[in-house]
């Protein structure tokens, strides 16, 4: 374990690594490489660990091995601690889905959360509160109560993001970082725009799409309800006052090509871009969310790569 140590010197150690991660230049050299060929090479560079024979399974060391460091080095864990709980929402998701439904799957879970596995295991599975912290408890009792009775997984999964969030934005209130406010804003509001364009391709009714509404962001939900079924033009215009028109861009693109999955990455490119200031604030966690982002980043060109091994280099996340 590395000492903690103060930020200007815990961002200098992000600095120095950061060009170790795989751009879209080096990752280029990845295409049109068979999917075990692609591990082989991945693991050659140092991605993960040399034994490991699955892209998943690469993946989640990785980003496991970047958790760690940033634990490490990072001297207020309270900070660091809130930016991983967005892994354990994941786990916790697929912990009760699997309490619920009877289909356990263990090779789903990620081991890049704040709560241990085996502690969320016994919380979730066994009811079992004994290794979290006051405020944990309060977390997950909130679930149970909310998802009781509940059989539907899309109902099952927007109640625990609510409840998640919402943990969080109270965390955040406690100790304020803007980073991290504005990563979990961003991320709140892109989520909500993803489920307003599927509830629109499978037809929802607006009841049905507010049901998994995550609450927030800085878009409210007055604004999607008001322009839902609208034309495109109503709906293009209502989100040209935020974010500075980028959502509105990216939104044009996708009624041009009714590409859900290039959608999908111009929001991930434009979560970096905004990101992306916090990058030189050497006195915060900026520069460390920013640096685990990108190897978030990495982690889906790769995806792509994997299952596109013909597709075009242009096509991929830059950082």
């Amino acid at each position: 374990m590395v000492s903690k140590m103060n930020y200007p010197y815990a961002n200098g150690t992000i600095a120095a690594i950061e060009e170790k991660i795989l751009d879209k230049n080096k990752l280029s050299k990845l295409l049109q490489k068979q999917p075990q060929e692609v591990i082989k090479s991945l693991a050659d560079l140092g991605y993960g660990e040399k034994h490991t024979n699955n892209l998943e399974g690469l993946i989640n060391q990785e980003l496991k091995k970047t958790k760690e460091l940033i634990e490490d080095i990072a001297p207020e864990t309270k900070y660091s601690d809130l930016f991983f709980v967005a892994s354990d929402n994941l786990n916790i998701k697929s912990l009760y889905k699997m309490k619920i439904f009877e289909l356990y799957r263990e090779d789903i879970l990620v081991d890049s959360g704040v709560i241990p596995l085996d502690s969320l295991k016994k919380a979730i599975l066994e009811n079992d509160f004994s290794d979290l912290d006051k405020s944990q408890v309060t977390l997950f009792k909130e679930i149970n109560g909310q998802i009781e009775g509940k059989r539907n997984p899309r109902v099952i999964s927007a109640i625990i993001d609510n409840c998640v969030f919402k943990y969080l934005f109270l965390r955040l209130k406690k100790h304020p970082n803007a980073a991290l406010k504005t990563y979990y804003q961003t991320f709140v509001d892109f989520a909500n725009v993803k489920t307003f364009i599927r509830s629109l391709n499978l037809k929802w009714t607006v009841d049905e799409f507010l049901e998994m509404f995550i609450d927030g962001g800085k878009l409210p939900q007055a604004l999607f309800v008001e322009i839902y079924d609208k034309s495109v033009d109503n709906i293009l215009k209502a989100f040209n006052n935020d974010y500075e028109g980028e959502i509105t861009k990216g939104l044009k693109k996708y009624f041009d090509t009714h590409d859900l999955n290039s959608l999908e990455r111009y929001l991930d490119q434009l979560m970096l871009n905004i990101m992306k200031e916090f990058r030189f604030d050497s006195f915060s966690i900026g520069p460390m969310i920013y640096y685990y982002l990108k190897k978030q980043a990495e982690a889906k060109n790769i995806r792509y790569i994997y299952a596109n091994p013909y597709l075009n280099a242009s096509m991929l996340l830059e950082y």
